[in-house]
């Protein structure tokens, strides 16, 4: 839907799925040139490729709302270790915690092999790509092929536990080892962004056509992840969908705009195209 007027506040977005949400206008602006995306679009995003009829995310992928891992690091970023109960921090510990968890669906945590949990974090986006059945994690960041700082390395071991509390709450088993709170996540070599506002428009392309059963032969030999490679797996039947050489060719094009230094410019008209497609496809 569309609202008339141009008030900030109307919201020009209703999504009915797994649970309903809408979006703002001010919300969507987010998406301007040299401006952070705020969350709620990240959020939509997750739940309108879930809704995706294909193999890819029926099956395979779960993209998981970024909500509980941002008000978990923002509330526990200075320790994740309860002292007193000697574990980390449960995510019954967020003011309204249910109401979060109400927007995961447990069918798809529990069936699906990879997680795509996107976070925001001090004004940067990055991606963490959880392979439950190997116990694996790995982190897409297009600022950094390593962990920055000791926060950073700290915050990706919580994120592995609270991916696995959100496993458990959805009644599978726990990925950990007896006496173990975490996994160590390992970082892609993967291209980078041209400024200081496009690590959202990454972040977003990545849980549209990455291939994350490569991702742990990236790590072994340390070569960079690139666009080619992020839709490999359509080739080999992950995807099935007409569109997945315009998946291909629209990274290319984004590489190329990337290296020019207008990755924004690049990648917003599609992806609004696509948002467009598939909630006229969710309303039929």
């Amino acid at each position: 839907m569309v609202a008339k007027g141009d008030n900030d506040f109307d919201t020009i977005f209703k999504l009915r799925g797994h649970q309903f949400l809408e979006t703002m206008r001010c919300q969507f602006m987010s998406m301007a040139p040299r401006s952070y995306i705020d969350i709620q679009v990240v959020s939509l995003m997750c739940h309108v490729l879930n809704a995706k009829e294909n193999e890819r995310f029926e099956k395979l992928i779960y993209c998981v709302p970024p909500e509980i891992l941002q008000r978990m690091f923002e509330t526990h970023h200075h320790n994740w270790m309860d002292k007193k109960k000697k574990k980390p921090y449960e995510i019954s510990t967020l003011k309204n915690h249910q109401e979060y968890l109400d927007y995961l669906d447990k069918e798809k945590l529990v069936s699906h092999r990879f997680l795509f949990a996107p976070v925001l974090y001090s004004e940067h986006w990055w991606m963490y790509v959880l392979d439950v059945s190997q116990r694996e994690i790995f982190v897409l960041d297009s600022k950094n092929i390593v962990s920055p700082n000791d926060e950073r390395t700290s915050l990706n071991k919580f994120s592995s536990n609270i991916l696995d509390q959100m496993l458990k709450w959805a009644g599978a088993p726990s990925m950990f080892k007896k006496g173990s709170h975490s996994l160590l996540p390992r970082y892609i070599n993967i291209p980078g962004q041209p400024n200081e506002f496009d690590c959202t428009v990454f972040v977003l392309k990545w849980m549209e056509l990455i291939d994350p059963t490569i991702l742990a032969g990236c790590c072994n030999d340390n070569t960079e992840y690139n666009i080619e490679q992020w839709t490999e797996g359509n080739a080999r039947g992950i995807q099935e969908e007409d569109g997945d050489q315009d998946n291909l060719d629209q990274g290319k094009f984004i590489e190329s705009k990337s290296n020019k230094g207008s990755t924004r410019y690049a990648s917003d008209e599609a992806w609004c195209c696509s948002l467009k497609s598939i909630h006229s496809d969710i309303n039929s």
